[in-house]
């Protein structure tokens, strides 16, 4: 991904609508690519005010790729090490799913296996089990909203603040 887009939660609630009427393939690249966008936004609202910042994130900055971004953004400590891991594994199977010559689903045994690792309770309702599809979303889910929420409230503390003379 190169240049990010400004989007908030009615975007994302509304591409959340999305995925529940796509393929296993496009349900993941979409989500992937939704949360790839959203660190590249949480990154923006905690960098320096810059004339070219947009350019950190274009296709040869220092923020241009999801890989780049999750490591940046744990470099700096602005992530802990298991959501670095989560955007890791969400990151593979992203990039399984859009890159692989074939039709695959959930159950191909890499994205299985980075589904296994994603740091997300396997039925956040007792006797519901949830798919592993639902296991990945939602995992993309909790952390779109905690970037979210954190980008909102930097930016209410920003517009509340004195202006300087």
């Amino acid at each position: 991904m190169a240049k990010i887009v400004d989007l908030d939660f009615p975007d994302y609630h509304a591409v959340v609508k999305n995925y529940h009427s796509e393929s296993d393939r496009a349900a993941a690249v979409l989500a992937g690519s939704y949360l790839e966008n959203q660190l590249g936004l949480f990154i923006k609202s905690v960098t320096a005010e810059d004339k070219n910042k947009n350019e950190w994130f274009a296709a040869n900055g220092p923020f241009a790729t999801f890989d780049q971004r999750i490591t940046a953004a744990y470099a700096f400590k602005l992530i802990p090490e298991y959501v670095k891991n989560n955007f890791n594994n969400i990151r593979d199977i992203r990039n399984r799913f859009a890159h692989h010559p074939t039709v695959i689903d959930f159950d191909d045994n890499l994205i299985t296996d980075r589904i296994n690792k994603l740091n997300v309770p396997d039925n956040l309702i007792p006797e519901i089990p949830i798919s592993k599809r639902d296991k990945y979303l939602i995992a993309i889910s909790l952390a779109v909203s905690a970037m979210q929420s954190y980008i909102n409230k930097r930016k209410k503390a920003n517009d509340d603040a004195p202006s300087k003379p």
